[in-house]
């Protein structure tokens, strides 16, 4: 199994156990959610959005006939829809719709039919602005219980990018390949002519020597790129900087064509328009690749010669363009969250004015943008704040702690409506110290507010209706003490004698008659006419049916009636309707009103009949009945439970619903059950608290406590209780409402244990994402020096035929110089007095120089073959492109191919003197290793060392002028930069050791503790990945079972310790993925 078919499986099974963990969520939770795919049963869970739009690869879940089931926001993204629901109800046919090979759909489900699970699946689709990209699907069959495949469900990543990226590969190769071998005929072509243009060489570089070496010394000293180049496009020469950029001498670039690096074609292309072009200087930036990498440059141009040739002059500005790529990336990405993010976000300078606001802050504020909010509030202390004070205490506690966390004020929106927000701000310094501005969020809380103010007012408008009906009851009380007082003084006077009975009739204000048997009036003895029905009438001796209504007068008959036949007082209420004296039309009438009559017997068949006006309290009554009503039905009606208790804890009232919360049938049986409240709470201390709250404040809010029902079950409860007094101040009893607040507190229970769960499950999906990061970058770097070794061993090899045929032949070359020159000699001695012709032609050629320099010639030819073929075995050692096996190898075989490499950055070059290389090599037996993977790891060892020293060298002033009369001294130097490598076998042969150390500046303990991390890296931006030696770590101590060890003090120097076993145990599955991979 290779990398990636294991990575497909561990997302997999992560997916399976995600699955598994939802369904956990699901059972657990009261009310289950509704599930869209319920055609299906439970052959198709559904999954929640929100777990699934946290996934970063596209969800999806299809029928075998081509409907989407459900997709996640991020696959939606992928094929350019806006939400999942968008592109479930365009997308109605995959095969027909989104595959632009519709043979390709049948393949994949061919595959999972026959296989259940596929991997790694790349094909092209349509996404929905009718571009064309590719996806990488890994999917499986979902089968039900009979076998038969019920859905496909899995995920699909964008890999548009990376197949771009291998067909450019592709072209790159295929172009290489021809170039090189166009070059292979080209240099085979140049041997042919090499005798016929030798000797225009010889000539044409006698004539410009002076003036080169003059030239030379002038561009070796400038800093850049510089070359000049004829109008067909080759070079005449380049400088010093720009050959060692690329590893070569300066003489291997006079006369090739400007792309024979093949570093960049923007170069040539540059080149070939200015000659074309009537201008006489010209600037581009281009892109090139120097030893792998790429470098940006800004190339300046100047012709001469009569526009046949020109100078260039490349200044290499890749810091600058890669600080400003990740520049504009940094801000592209905090733009994005800052644009995106739910709650407002605003930066403000310390005198009230927005510096930045996103679109959420706009939106709370009523404003349709940023700018218009901007604009719209120029003073958020005067224009923004309701109460402005509150802006001046936000300031005050900003910079007397630094920080504010829900600081919450009133503002006002565009609009003028009032909300309430809550702010979370700090102050930003500048480098002084000083403060720069402030910057925060804010979160509207107007609906927070608003419930909160709403229970406030329900608990005063109850607590007040409650206090209205207490007065109400004793202004009752009141009236009917004082009526049953005067009703008694007055039947005392009466009984105490007549005459005082007279002069109380003529001083009271009642209605008093005296009538017969029948009902006939015999005397009225009243004096407020007001009260009589129809005053002005005579009544004495007329009968009530003759003054009365019908109705009132059968009524006094009744009691006339019962109080003679049982000679007892009797007691009725009536209602009349009463005129005034001035009125002589009953239709007049203008109130009705209620009397209280008392019906006593008198001798002779008479009655006494004593009637006292009584409207006010019928009145009176009839208020505080509908009042009593009202409050009793709003007590009964309550959805709170109602409650007054004495402070010894006895229940004088309960209303309905406080008896069905603590599981009681009616008031009376919970009054009669509940003789003491403070048993109904499971910590009787929490009673006691309440009690002593209460003495103190009068008033308690919100107390909750734990109680028992009828059945012992255990509720929440949230009380709010006042204390009732009498004038001296003395409690009398509590009174107040009680509120279930089980489910609120089981609730918040459960969001806690959710939050705790979901945050941990966050915690453990970003660990799985950042090791699936850390993995997929290792293996891309895996990939990346994989393809290296192939490019490095591909080009030595081509490289390495042309190099054999050109030394095997300056052999013959030299023998055949050597015996055209003897033959030449011959003739000088046999013919010492040639023709004037031969004579002419003879000095013109300048005989003598050529047969001087030719050999010459012919020896440094065989020299530069010769380093050729040195570096073209370090490459095929370094890159050990064959040798994807295990194989025993010599290590030093593999350091000294790596110092080969690296000998351009050992060497002396642009006044930074050479680093001297102290090699100290034991007896070592051969070791069997990954050869390819060892040396990287001497590589990147090595490297980091050569880096370490030239910044210590820039930091003490190492950089001399090389014109300096010493700079070819070095003992003048305060210090040397070394690096030193030592090897040996271990006391009992079985491993080798290799020490790799540097006397370079060291490094601090707190970086030693993260060098093998991945990504941590402690160079500029551009300069390091953070790869190097977490890759170098890897290959040591999980492929080759070794340990890689760093030891170092500040100021003293680096050491690498390398321990390999000779024969090492090497995991079955490492050697299974390099042969895959090979």
């Amino acid at each position: 199994m290779d990398d990636h078919e294991k990575t497909n499986d561990q997302l997999l099974a992560e997916l399976t156990t995600l699955r598994q963990q939802v369904a956990q969520l699901e059972a657990r939770l009261e009310e289950p959610s509704a599930a869209p795919l319920s055609h299906l049963g439970d052959q198709c869970p559904y999954i929640p959005a929100d777990i699934l739009d946290q996934a970063r690869m596209g969800f999806f879940q299809s029928t075998v006939d081509g409907h989407y089931l459900q997709v996640n926001r991020a696959m939606a993204q992928i094929l350019g829809y806006e939400s999942p629901a968008a592109l479930m109800e365009t997308i109605t046919q995959i095969d027909q719709q989104l595959y632009v090979n519709v043979a390709d759909r049948d393949r994949f489900q061919q595959q999972l039919q026959e296989q259940d699970v596929i991997t790694e699946f790349e094909v092209q689709v349509y996404r929905r602005d009718g571009s064309i990209i590719w996806l990488s699907e890994n999917a499986r069959a979902v089968r039900d219980d009979q076998g038969a495949i019920a859905y496909y469900e899995g995920i699909s990543t964008d890999i548009t990018s990376r197949k771009t990226a291998e067909f450019e590969l592709q072209r790159i190769q295929g172009e290489l390949e021809r170039i090189i071998e166009e070059r292979t005929t080209a240099l085979q072509c140049s041997n042919v002519q090499l005798s016929a243009e030798v000797a225009e060489r010889l000539q044409a570089e006698a004539a410009l020597r002076d003036a080169r070496n003059q030239l030379q010394a002038i561009l070796d000293a400038v800093p850049g790129i510089v070359s000049w180049i004829t109008s067909d496009l080759r070079y005449l020469g380049v400088n010093r900087h720009l050959a060692s950029t690329f590893d070569l001498p300066v003489e291997a670039f006079t006369g090739q064509d400007i792309g024979f690096l093949e570093s960049s074609q923007e170069f040539k292309s540059f080149v070939r328009d200015f000659f074309a072009s009537p201008d006489q200087d010209a600037f581009r930036q281009v892109e090139a690749v120097v030893k792998g990498e790429t470098r940006f440059y800004l190339i300046v141009a100047q012709k001469y010669d009569q526009n046949q040739a020109a100078f260039t002059v490349g200044i290499d500005i890749t810091k600058r363009y890669e600080a400003e790529s990740a520049l504009r990336d940094a801000e592209q990405k905090y733009r994005s969250i800052f644009e995106n993010a739910v709650e407002g976000i605003f930066q403000t300078t310390l005198d009230g004015h927005f510096l930045s606001t996103n679109p959420a802050l706009a939106r709370i504020y009523g404003y349709d943008a940023p700018d218009d909010l901007a604009n719209g509030l120029p003073d958020i202390s005067n224009q923004l704040y309701f109460d402005p004070s509150r802006r001046e205490e936000f300031i005050k506690q900003l910079h007397r702690d630094g920080a504010v966390v829900r600081f919450e004020s009133q503002v006002y929106r565009k609009d003028g409506s009032l909300i309430w927000i809550s702010e979370n701000a700090r102050i930003v310094y500048n480098e002084d110290g000083s403060p720069a501005y402030y910057e925060g969020t804010v979160e509207d809380i107007t609906d927070l507010k608003r419930a909160e103010e709403a229970l406030q007012r329900a608990n005063e408008e109850l607590e007040s209706r409650v206090e209205e009906r207490t007065a109400a009851l004793r202004d009752a009380n009141h009236r009917l003490r004082i009526e049953i007082t005067e009703r008694q003084r007055i039947e005392m006077a009466l009984r105490t004698s007549e005459a005082e009975l007279r002069a109380l009739f003529a001083a009271m204000p009642d209605v008093i008659a005296v009538f017969d048997g029948n009902g006939t009036y015999r005397k009225i003895i009243s004096t407020n006419s007001e009260l009589l029905y129809r005053p002005h009438i005579e009544r004495s001796g007329k009968t009530v049916y003759e003054v009365l209504p019908p109705e009132q007068a059968t009524l006094f008959i009744i009691h006339i009636q019962r109080s003679l036949n049982t000679s007892k007082t009797v007691n009725l209420e009536y209602c009349l309707p009463v005129f005034s004296s001035r009125q002589q039309d009953e239709d007049d009438t203008t109130r009705s009103a209620w009397f209280s009559a008392s019906v006593s017997p008198l001798p002779n068949n008479c009655v006494l009949w004593v009637a006292r006006d009584i409207t006010e309290r019928k009145l009176a009554e009839q208020r505080l009945q509908q009042a009593e009503e009202k409050y009793r039905s709003i007590f009964e009606n309550a959805a709170e439970g109602i409650f007054q208790t004495t402070p010894d804890g006895q229940c004088l009232s309960a209303n309905p619903a406080l008896v069905e919360m603590y599981g009681y049938g009616s008031p009376a049986e919970f009054m009669a059950a509940v003789p003491d409240i403070s048993k109904l709470y499971v910590y009787p201390q929490h009673r006691a608290e309440l009690i002593a709250q209460l003495e103190q404040c009068n008033v308690v809010s919100q107390f909750e406590a734990e109680v028992y029902r009828k059945d012992g079950s255990v509720i929440w409860t949230s009380e709010n209780v006042r204390v009732v007094r009498n004038e001296a101040g003395e409690a009398l009893y509590y009174e107040g409402t009680v509120q279930d607040i089980t489910q609120r507190k089981y609730a918040e229970e459960a969001l806690r244990d959710s939050e705790a769960k979901e945050r941990e499950k966050s915690q453990q999906l970003e660990q799985a994402l950042r090791d699936l990061q850390q993995t997929q970058t290792q293996l891309v770097q895996s990939e990346k020096m994989s393809s290296l070794g192939q490019l490095m061993a591909g080009v030595a090899h081509e490289i390495n035929n042309p190099v054999n045929f050109i030394y095997g032949n300056l052999a013959y070359a030299r023998n055949y110089t050597r015996d055209m020159l003897r033959l030449i000699q011959a003739y000088q001695r046999a013919y010492p007095d040639p023709t004037p012709d031969l004579r002419q032609e003879t000095e013109d050629i300048d005989l003598g120089f050529l047969m001087e320099d030719l050999p010459k010639l012919l020896g440094s030819m065989r020299l530069g073959a010769e380093r050729i073929r040195e570096i073209v075995r370090s490459l095929r050692s370094f890159s050990r492109h064959d040798e994807a096996d295990l194989k025993k190898v010599d290590v030093h075989d593999g350091l000294d191919s790596t110092l080969r490499i690296l000998q351009h950055r050992l060497k002396a070059d642009g006044g930074k003197p050479a680093i001297r290389v102290v090699k100290d090599y034991g007896q070592l037996v051969p070791i069997k290793c990954f050869a390819g993977q060892l040396n990287q790891v001497f590589m990147n060892i090595l490297s980091n060392a050569i880096d370490a020293l030239r910044d210590q060298e820039l930091a003490v002033g190492l950089h001399r002028d090389p014109t300096d009369p010493d700079y070819e001294h070095p003992e003048h130097l305060t210090s040397i930069s070394e690096i030193r490598i030592r090897t040996e076998l271990s006391p009992e042969g079985d491993r080798v050791i290799i020490h790799i150390a540097d006397n370079g500046p060291g490094i601090p303990p707190e970086v030693q503790q993260r060098i093998f991390d991945p990504f941590f890296t402690t160079k500029e931006i551009g300069k390091g990945t953070g790869l190097g030696l977490s890759i170098s770590h890897q290959i040591v101590v999980e492929r080759h079972c070794g340990q890689l060890r760093c030891v170092s003090n500040p100021d003293d120097g680096t050491e690498f310790v390398i321990e390999v076993p000779v024969n090492p145990e090497i995991p079955e599955e490492w050697g299974d993925r390099d042969k895959s991979r090979s």
